[in-house]
């Protein structure tokens, strides 16, 4: 019956999901309104030894909820910059199906960065179903699910073209 409700339930409008993405914005917008320079910590941090190429290399390899955490742990990696193009689709590749944060801006604070990644893989969690598991969120986990479908047939159809065009060339 549970499965059933997790494959009928609405993919779109998803009103459990409006409270995290609420939570977000006002994550994201309460640093907009505070001016509070950022103390810089005093004890060592191992990420400073690295170069910063190396350290850019690092957010490449993470999840982006583990970029968050990692930004919130250590201020080497907290002043990191993240080019703003591979920060987006970063976050359009990791959460394809959460469009509705590819819009906002998750990088701040480190305070801010750390409350971010919490509630990113809390969301995580709640998109996807497990038999053992009982606190996700239907229609979310419809959407990723039916996300992943999608993505799986645009693999085959690709595929599948490319066969066909390497048949017609091969013909000629």
């Amino acid at each position: 019956m549970i499965v059933l409700q997790l494959l009928v339930t609405n993919p779109v409008e998803i009103s459990p999901l409006t409270k995290y993405l609420d939570e977000i914005r006002d994550i994201a917008n309460s640093e907009k309104d505070t001016s509070e320079p950022q103390e810089v910590p005093q004890s060592f941090d191992i990420f400073n030894t690295l170069p910063y190429e190396l350290r850019q290399q690092i957010f490449s390899l993470l999840p982006l909820s583990s970029v968050l955490a990692l930004r919130a742990a250590s201020w080497s990696m907290h002043t990191t910059q993240l080019p703003e193009k591979s920060w987006k689709a970063r976050l359009e590749y990791d959460l394809p199906w959460l469009w509705e944060v590819h819009g906002i801006d998750l990088t701040g604070s480190q305070k801010l960065e750390a409350r971010l990644s919490k509630t990113i893989v809390e969301l995580e969690g709640k998109s996807q179903y497990r038999s053992d598991k009982v606190d996700y969120i239907p229609g979310l986990a419809n959407r990723r699910r039916i996300w992943m479908v999608c993505e799986d047939i645009k693999d085959m159809y690709h595929e599948t073209l490319a066969e066909r065009a390497k048949s017609e060339t091969s013909q000629v």
